[in-house]
Parts: structure tokens; sequence; C-alpha cells
């Protein structure tokens, strides 16, 4: 069993808990909450009682709390999505019981910003459950790396005995109860063949029209289906970091799928036969969502960036911290790296004051160059993230 980082007690005021489906949302929360204190909507006579009666959840609430106005307790509400009305309940009852913390936890925003007007009046923060982490896997495997560049992260598909089958049902699992179940588009074939080629997007530009041209859809529609995968967080977009006053910069953004395995089921790979090209990508994924991870779980204010120049320079990660300070971060899928690698990192700090050059890949004993780029192996990195020695 994985021990995760992020404790949900640890938040001592309510919050909405979101997550792709098979996260380890549920598992996590019905570990630390009581039985009496976790109102789950996935149990159909629950949700038709609580949808026909809102007052029940007051009830439920009143009965745990008894006469007391003032005693601590946090209550879950699973599966919110399902019932985005119910948000104004939960208001009434924190009015009423100002020590009650509420998590709610959900698998899409979407619903909740379409048909859930009230969240509550900016009183409740937003945190993100990812897959595993590789310092959450590191507790466990020895060499974590090798597995999760194959089927990331998802804590189902890393127990289990059939993993590449774990990972084709997630893909089927989604489009039925997340995309057919709530209708949340028309036409769920050219979505399909959306998915399919979003999937060979990961970890590059997006281009909307020449995805269209591939997806046989128009260019709107694509927009709007990449803005469908982030309400039901499945990718995210990362805006490119723009110094003020410089044109040569380039304005698209990136887009990565949330783990590592589902992006290669979707692109349909066979894991056991990956390229160097295809290591390198999920490689970078896995970064992308580490630092996703990091940020979120610890309530960081910092922002992610990446930067590119017309003329070919990158930098995969900007870092912009709670200072302002900034740290740039190169990843590399190779275990020798040389001057070539680091041309992104050195064009940047010219364009920009730059704290820290970082290079992130497979040599086994990190060092330092001339011109202070830190060239650190992946795992020595995960370790100096999560113990705030990064940024």
């Amino acid at each position: 069993m994985y021990k995760r980082i992020f404790e949900p007690l640890e938040v001592r005021k309510s919050y909405f808990f979101l997550g792709p489906r098979q996260t380890g949302k549920s598992t996590l929360l019905k570990d630390a909450i009581e039985e009496s204190n976790y109102i789950d909507l996935l149990n159909p006579s629950l949700f038709l009682e609580v949808s026909a009666r809102p007052e029940t959840l007051v009830e439920i609430v009143r009965q745990v709390m008894g006469a007391s106005k003032d005693k601590y307790e946090v209550f879950v509400i699973d599966e919110v999505q399902k019932n985005p009305r119910l948000l104004d309940t939960v208001q009434y009852l924190l009015g009423m019981y100002p020590k009650v913390q509420f998590i709610l936890s959900g698998s899409s925003a979407r619903k909740l910003k379409k048909e859930g007007q009230n969240l509550l009046g900016g009183r409740a923060s937003k945190v993100y459950l990812y897959p595993l982490t590789l310092k959450e896997l590191s507790q466990v495997e020895k060499n974590p790396l090798s597995q999760a560049l194959k089927y990331g992260g998802l804590p189902g598909v890393r127990t289990s005995k059939a993993p590449e089958k774990e990972l084709l049902d997630y893909i089927g699992v989604y489009l039925n109860d997340e995309i057919m179940a709530e209708a949340y588009v028309r036409n769920i074939s050219g979505f399909s063949r959306f998915l399919s080629v979003a999937g060979l997007c990961n970890a590059e530009q997006i281009n909307y029209e020449k995805i269209g041209s591939d997806a046989h859809v128009a260019g709107r529609t694509v927009k709007e289906y990449f803005d469908l995968l982030e309400d039901t967080m499945i990718g995210t977009r990362l805006e490119p970091y723009r110094p003020q006053k410089n044109r040569k910069f380039v304005t698209a953004p990136k887009f990565y799928i949330f783990d590592v395995g589902v992006a290669h089921f979707l692109n349909k790979k066979s894991v056991q036969s990956l390229s160097d090209i295809e290591l390198g990508k999920s490689f970078e994924q896995l970064m992308f969502n580490e630092l996703k991870a990091f940020i979120s779980y610890t309530t960081s204010v910092a922002e992610l960036f990446f930067w590119r120049t017309h003329t070919g320079h990158e930098v995969d990660f900007v870092i912009k911290n709670e200072k302002n300070e900034i740290i740039a971060i190169e990843v590399k899928y190779t275990k020798k790296i040389d001057d070539r690698d680091l041309r992104g990192l050195r064009a940047f700090s010219t364009e920009v004051e730059v704290k820290r050059k970082i290079v992130v890949c497979n040599v086994e004993r990190a060092r330092q160059t001339e011109d202070n780029c830190e060239i650190l192996p992946i795992m020595k990195f995960v370790e100096y993230l999560w113990n705030g020695n990064v940024f």
C-alpha cells in the first residue's frame, strides 16, 4: 500500500478536493473520516434522498453535532458534482456551525461551474489529488522511475497484476461515466477521435486547427474539447512564460495528460516497446506531475510555465516562486549531459534574471557547471523538491 503525501485533515478549513477518477480520493477520505460524517453521492438511495430533500444533509449534520454548535467536526460530500445545488445547503450549515469543516470531493469541475453557482462565496479553497508521485512510489519501490515511465501512477494500475487492462478500461470508464453519462458532448465519436489525437499532443504545444483537421472536427470544437479535458481533470494546459516588451516568444500553451500510463493508452502505444523519444516525453510528463503535485499538496503559491522562442530555444519548466524569483528547469531523458542540452537554460538566463538553472536527468551523480547549471539525477531532484530545497 502506498502512503499518500497529502493528509486531508491537515487543511483546517472547508475545501474542494478535486482530481481525476481513480486517483484515490475516496480511499484517502474514507481512511480519515468517520463513517457517520461521510456522505457518498455514489450511493443511489442517499443520492436520491438528498436530491429530493436537501434538508436531509442538515439532519445528518445535526445528528452528529447534537446540541453543540461550537464542536469541530469534518464532513465529506463525495462526488459533489453529481448535485452541485447541495452547495447552497453547505453554505447554510457553515453559517450555522462555524467550526464545521466540509471536504467536497469530485472528479469534474464542469458541473460545479455550470450548475453550482454558489461556490461557497470564496470560503472554500481547491486542492487537487494527483496520481502517485515519484516520491510516493519511492517509499515502496527501489526503482520507481522505470515502471512509472510505462504505467504512470494510478494506484489501481500500480497494484494490479494486469496494469495494461486497467489502463485500457480506464479510457472506457472515462468516456462512459464522465462524457456520455453527463452528456458533455453531442458527438461522442468525434470526441473519441479527438482523444486519440490529443494523446499524441501530450507534452507538446497545442495547434487547435491542426488537431481539428486530424480529428475531423472544427478547430473551435477542439478548443471546447480541451476545456472539457481540463474540467474533468484529464489534462492541463501549461502557459508560456512571456517576459514583457519582448515579442519573440511563443504564445500557444502546451498540454499534459494527467497520467503517463493513460497517455500511452490514448496513443495506443505498447508500453513494452516505447522509443527513446516517447520515453523522453514520459519523463517530462512525470516531472510536470511531480511539480504540480508539490505545489498543490504544499499549498504553494508558486506559478509554473514553460519558455520557448521562435528560434527554437526552450526551457521545459519555469517556476516563479512567492518571492517572484525564477527557477528554470530542463528535463532530459539521458545519462549524458553536454553543452547542447544547456543551450535553452543559457539562452533563457540572458533574457531573465534566474535564481537557479537545473537539469533533471538520468546521470548517476550531481554536478554543477562553471556557469552554475545544476545537473541532478532524477531521484535526487525529487528528494530536494519534497524537502523544500528547489523553490
